[in-house]
Formats: structure tokens, C-alpha cells, sequence
């Protein structure tokens, strides 16, 4: 509501400042817009240049300064947030806080995207060296890959309906064992324990990252970019680091060191704040 607005209403309604108790005068003219008559269907509309005056005039009328204040007031309180709209929550109110914590959370990242990454890599390798078909190894690699698309899916669904710690800790926890042993199998069993490591330890991939972006909750964009990038730059660098070990030790059991990493990531995750309930009440929360 501008002054101008506040003038139109006062002139208008009857206010008691018709009466002269505004204007100071006897002709009942509201605000000192005397010489103007405000009474019939004749009423004239003032200049702007008259209108200007009037509302420099009036300016230290107490109504006028408190419709100001109240303008001015209404314009620095910011808006409240729309109903139905979440916002993601502190860290303070969301998760344990502080530098362990974050660096736990770091190593976590690492321990989980290793396997992933370097079995990728070496895969195509070790099944090369047995004799395989590059027919062969190429779908066994596209099954790991297509388990780790599938468990994003599925790590989405679990995280909306059992939490996302939960979800965290059981899909690592599970894919420890097909981690360890899908170096090691032969025939044809081994297609599903390839597919079963991909789709465990894929679950947690996106759920990682949303995490990272209710910890840094002001910062959720920077948050995703520094998740997804360390985790492809600490994935780069063990495969270095298993190549050099595979020059000194066979590469199978260089792999299966995997199935450690999910095991130590499953464990590190329990540092997460305590899912607060189960279902999509937990998600309300940032779980």
C-alpha cells in the first residue's frame, strides 16, 4: 500500500479526518487538500504537482509515518518459505557435525567408489588372461556395469522408504561377499555374483550424494560437484595403485581386496546420524 493509496482510502471512507481532525482546518478537506471538493459526484482529481505537495506536507502526520514505517518494515522481513515446499535442515539438526565426522565421511566415499571403479577397469583383464572371449569378458563387464545402474534405482526406492544410512550400510554390508568371490569363480555362476557385486555396492551411489548435499545444506550444488569429483578421482587413482600391485601380486587376489573396502565403508557409514524412522516420515527429516 503506497501513500498515495492511504490517501484515496482516508478520502473516501468517512475517516474522521474529513471532519478536520487531520487537516487542522474547518472545511473538513482531508489531509489539507483544501480548495477541493470531496463531497458529490463532482469530485475533481488534483494535479500531481498538487498531489506532490500534499504529501510533502503531510509527511510528519503520525498516520503517514507509521504507514511508512510499516511499508518499509514489510519490504526487510524476508518471506516466509511456501507450505509444501521441504527444505533440507542444518547439518546440527540433520547429522552429527564437526571435522571427524566429514572426514569420515570422505573416507567412507573412498572406500566405496574404489571397488567400483576398479573392477571396471580390471576386469577385462583378468578374464582376458584366463582365456576368455572378448565376447565374453565384455558381457561380464556389462553386468557388473548394468548391476551398478539398476542398484542406483533400487538404492533410491530403499532410501525414500528405510532411510538412507539404512540403506547405505545394508547395500555395502551385502555386496561384501560377491565383492570378495567374483574374482576368484569360474563358469557360469559367475554372471549373477558379478551382477549381485554391481547392483549392491551401486545402491549407495546416489544416496552418497544426496547426503553430501544435506551436510553442506547452503552449499548443495558445491556439495554434489566435490562428491562426484572425488569420488572419480579417488577411483583413478587405486586403479593406479592396483595395476602396481598387480605387477607384484596376481590380480585376483589384488581384487579381491574389494570386499574389505565395501566391509570398512559398511561400518563407516554407522558414524551418519541415526535414521529417525522408517518410511517416507524418515525422508521429511533428511535422513
Amino acid at each position: 500500500m503506497d501513500a498515495g493509496r492511504y490517501l484515496d482510502r482516508f478520502s473516501q471512507s468517512g475517516h474522521p479526518a474529513q471532519h478536520g481532525g487531520m487537516s487542522g482546518g474547518a472545511s473538513g478537506q482531508p489531509f489539507g487538500l483544501e480548495g477541493h471538493n470531496s463531497a458529490g459526484p463532482g469530485l475533481r482529481t488534483p494535479h500531481a504537482g498538487e498531489i506532490e505537495q500534499v504529501l510533502a506536507f503531510n509527511l510528519n502526520r503520525p498516520q503517514l509515518r507509521h504507514l511508512y514505517r510499516l511499508h518499509w518494515r514489510s519490504r526487510l522481513v524476508p518471506a516466509a518459505p511456501q507450505s509444501g515446499i521441504s527444505t533440507l535442515p542444518l547439518a546440527s539438526g540433520g547429522f552429527r557435525s564437526g571435522k571427524w565426522v566429514l572426514a569420515a565421511f570422505a573416507i567412507m566415499l573412498v572406500l566405496r567408489t574404489v571397488p567400483q571403479l576398479t573392477l571396471i577397469t580390471f576386469l577385462p583383464k583378468l578374464f582376458h588372461d584366463r582365456g576368455y572371449s572378448p565376447a565374453a569378458y565384455g558381457l561380464i563387464t556389462s553386468l557388473f556395469m548394468g548391476g551398478v545402474a539398476l542398484g542406483g534405482l533400487l538404492g533410491g526406492f530403499l532410501a525414500d522408504h528405510w532411510g538412507r544410512r539404512n540403506t547405505i550400510f545394508w547395500t555395502l554390508l551385502a555386496a561384501v561377499v560377491p565383492m570378495y568371490y567374483c574374482p576368484l569363480l569360474r563358469g557360469s555362476v559367475l554372471y549373477p555374483v558379478v551382477f549381485l557385486a554391481g547392483l549392491f555396492n551401486g545402491a549407495s551411489h546416489a544416496v552418497i550424494v544426496v547426503l553430501a548435499q544435506a551436510l553442506l545444506p547452503r552449499r548443495r550444488a558445491l556439495a554434489s560437484g566435490l562428491t562426484l569429483g572425488f569420488m572419480f578421482a579417488s577411483g583413478s587413482f587405486a586403479s593406479y595403485l592396483y595395476g602396481l600391485a598387480a605387477d607384484v601380486y596376481p590380480l585376483a587376489a589384488v581384487l579381491q581386496t574389494n570386499g574389505i573396502l565395501c566391509l570398512m565403508a559398511a561400518l563407516l557409514s554407522l558414524t551418519l546420524r541415526r535414521d529417525s524412522g522408517s518410511g517416507r516420515a524418515a525422508t521429511a527429516v533428511a535422513v
